[in-house]
């Protein structure tokens, strides 16, 4: 069977994590670094509503964000999330059942956007994972899920990286985000854009 090749990149960063002995929280983002992934979470923390009321997690992983959400005093009523990886399912389910954390898992197909899945309405709605990790995304594509999770959610993030790629996995060139495009793109006002090292969390 042929491998999606999202999934392919995602298994080839996953395997020089490990050869590098890198962490949970670091393993699928070898250029931003431990502290880069701490900075992304404490971003969230900081600047997101909603996060103990139903939380929609986009490329939620094994669910390491939740684990700070609750270490924070922030317990969702209800949690979702969504990823790609199979195998993320049953250390997501362990974590929310040691937190006592209402929620579920629920598998993406590779081959499908999550701009083309229907997504549930919920209190805050977070895409920290994909867009924060890999620098590839064209514009379209960040416009069209941060309007799909406005729809779903009053309060929510998103976290892409500062250099991003115009052709989806293609061989075009790179190019750096700066913080005009993001607000020309995304309509927004200063306030909503929080500049990390290597990043930016959208934040409404």
């Amino acid at each position: 069977m042929d491998v999606h090749p999202v999934e392919a990149l995602y298994r080839r960063r996953f395997e020089e994590a490990r050869s590098l002995d890198a962490k949970e929280a670091d393993y699928h983002a070898l250029e931003q670094g431990e502290y880069g992934t701490e900075l992304r979470h404490q971003a969230v923390l900081d600047h997101v509503s909603g996060l103990d009321g139903r939380v929609l997690d986009l490329g939620c992983g094994t669910g390491l964000l939740v684990e700070k959400m609750v270490a924070r005093g922030l317990k969702p009523t209800s949690y979702l999330g969504i990823d790609g990886m199979p195998e993320r399912e049953a250390p997501l389910v362990a974590r929310l059942t040691r937190l006592g954390v209402n929620g579920r898992f629920e598998l993406k197909p590779m081959d499908v956007r999550f701009e083309d899945i229907p997504l549930p309405v919920a209190d805050a709605a977070l895409f920290v994972g994909l867009m924060g990790f890999w620098g590839y995304h064209t514009q379209r594509h960040v416009g069209s899920i941060y309007r799909k999770l406005r729809c779903s959610a009053a309060q929510g993030c998103i976290t892409f990286p500062m250099i991003w790629h115009p052709q989806h996995m293609g061989g075009g060139y790179y190019r750096r985000w700066e913080p005009t495009d993001i607000q020309d793109l995304l309509g927004l006002k200063s306030k909503n854009l929080i500049l990390l090292e290597r990043e930016f969390v959208v934040a409404w």
